[in-house]
């Protein structure tokens, strides 16, 4: 079992916010329009693998939207070398409107970035992101025989 201590409020730490507001234009019969916003993207490559996200937008009167958009991890692969995360993982994670949305991220880059895309019919958008820094082990069954299996190697058995 994986031993995590989320309640603890020291174990989290800011790591980036986003506040955007979609650009607007005037038509010329009096309406406005919005383009829609592009994807929120930490600017920085991440190593750890479990953050909280919380996602605020102005809701018009009456609208009952509890969907805030999907978190997309990007990855390096070495297929292209750019430098930067080249490939977007096929998970993308929901999140919800006004609640922390606890994320759990698979180990399979040392480092990562990952990008928050929002509804199109979003106005302004405000994002705030924390990272989970509090200890995260695995069962004493798994790190016994993780134990049992060093031991081993170096004792040549």
């Amino acid at each position: 079992m994986r031993q995590l201590d989320l309640s603890n409020s020291a174990n989290w730490v800011l790591k980036h916010e986003f506040n955007v507001v979609a650009m607007t234009a005037q038509m010329a019969n009096g309406t406005t329009v919005h383009t829609p916003i592009s994807d929120l993207e930490v600017p920085f490559l991440l190593d750890k693998f479990i953050y909280a996200i919380l996602i605020g937008t102005t809701k018009p009167i009456g609208a009952k939207w509890k969907f805030g958009g999907y978190l997309k991890q990007s990855v390096h692969t070495g297929l292209i070398n750019t430098g930067s995360p080249d490939a977007t993982t096929n998970i993308r994670q929901p999140l919800f409107l006004f609640n922390n949305n606890l994320i759990f991220l698979d180990k399979i880059s040392a480092s990562f970035a990952f990008s928050i895309q929002v509804p199109s019919w979003f106005t302004d958008v405000d994002a705030t992101l924390w990272e989970y820094t509090g200890i995260d082990v695995e069962s004493t069954e798994q790190r016994l025989d993780d134990i049992d299996t060093k031991l081993r190697q170096l004792l040549g058995y």
